[in-house]
């Protein structure tokens, strides 16, 4: 990431990120959409069957829970974050609004937070832990 940063302000090319966290992430998701999901994108059907077998039994403490959208233009990040709102949500996904949080890599505009819809995200200068 920190390669992408300096390219960014070496080009003087702005880039949005907004690193969004999903509450209690396993626990919530709904398997049946979800596999059916990873079946859609074409993921080897090894790794689906894992998947369930993870659903059926739940065994495991970690799951990545978080994205990284990233646009060159803050209404294509709105756009994009609702769409994936949107998806989430009918996976049974909700977005930890707190946890959330939004960075702008920009030599030349300094961010404020960000607002989307009725969602208002802190903005950070370091990448989110």
């Amino acid at each position: 990431m920190a390669d992408y940063r300096e390219n960014n302000v070496e080009f003087n090319v702005a880039t949005h990120h907004l690193f969004i966290d999903f509450k209690s992430t396993f626990d919530t998701v709904n398997g049946s959409n979800l596999l059916n999901a990873m079946n859609d994108f074409g993921i080897p059907s090894k790794l689906i069957k894992l998947s369930r077998l993870t659903l059926q039994q739940r065994f495991s403490n970690a799951y990545a829970d978080d994205i990284d959208v990233i646009a060159c233009a803050l209404p294509a990040l709105k756009e994009t974050f609702i769409a994936l709102k949107i998806a989430a949500s009918r996976m049974g996904l909700v977005i930890n609004e707190k946890q959330t949080k939004y960075m702008l890599f920009s030599k030349d505009i300094t961010p404020n937070n960000l607002e989307i819809d009725s969602y208002k995200f802190e903005t950070v200068k370091n990448l989110p832990t």
